[in-house]
């Protein structure tokens, strides 16, 4: 049977690598040396899939590979007046020393950047701006302007 489209060369093809794990960097829980890296992993990488990943994809020289698997919580949901626990995934958290360098948390939102943005909008906005004119209904109460359609 002929085929209907003609075959490429293979060759010619652009070849783009696509890893089938992904990696999340957390904040740790508790204090950790400064070149230590905690991350969530999922359950089927091994030690040395995580450095070949830290070292091949982000060329982050790696020291040593510590992992442990965190279980998932409980929790209990309220359907249709029955409580029904479920069970949430469990974590593989592996803790990565570097050989080179410190690794420190960025820091997204810093407090300082949010009290000025704060104090910004607060001196935008005019004193008369939120209020709102209130008129007499026919019973004699104060109604709001927007109440009445």
């Amino acid at each position: 049977m002929a085929y209907r489209n003609r075959v490429r060369n293979p060759v010619l093809q652009a070849r783009i690598f696509l890893p089938k794990w992904f990696v999340k960097v957390v904040r740790p829980g508790r204090d950790l040396p400064d070149d230590t890296v905690q991350l969530h992993v999922p359950l089927d990488m091994s030690k040395i899939d995580i450095k070949n990943y830290m070292e091949k994809i982000y060329n982050v020289p790696v020291a040593k590979v510590n992992t442990r698997i965190q279980a998932g919580k409980v929790k209990t949901k309220v359907y249709r007046n029955d409580a029904i626990q479920y069970k949430q995934e469990d974590i593989k958290v592996a803790y990565v020393i570097l050989k080179e360098g410190r690794f420190k948390f960025p820091d997204v939102f810093p407090p300082d950047a949010k009290a000025e943005i704060v104090d910004d909008d607060l001196d935008d906005i005019d004193d008369n701006e939120g209020n709102v004119p209130e008129k007499q209904s026919d019973s004699g109460q104060q109604q709001q302007s927007w109440f009445n359609l």
